[in-house]
């Protein structure tokens, strides 16, 4: 039960940050994010806001981590209430 619930939360994971990094490349393609957010890569995936949200979750896990929060209860649970809505709101 344990592997489905871990699946499942890196899946979650992974469709968040992809949806992220399209959302401030496509706003940065629209003038409202500064341009550098735009870049893509040869492929075409939005390589520098990829890294830009890759950032700002590492700063967020660290910032976590340093206040002693428990990484499922706190920080895990905390931090996917705010940004389902978030994307929610997007839709």
């Amino acid at each position: 039960m344990h592997v489905l619930i871990v699946t499942s939360a890196l899946a979650a994971a992974l469709a968040f940050h992809n949806a992220s990094a399209r959302y401030l490349s496509a706003l940065a393609h629209e003038h409202a994010l500064p341009a550098w957010l735009g870049r893509r890569t040869p492929a075409g995936s939005p390589g520098a806001a990829s890294l830009a949200v890759s950032a700002a979750a590492a700063v967020i896990v660290v910032a976590f981590a340093l206040a002693g929060a428990d990484p499922y209860t706190h920080t895990f649970i905390w931090l996917n209430a705010i940004g389902i809505p978030g994307i929610i709101g997007l839709q």
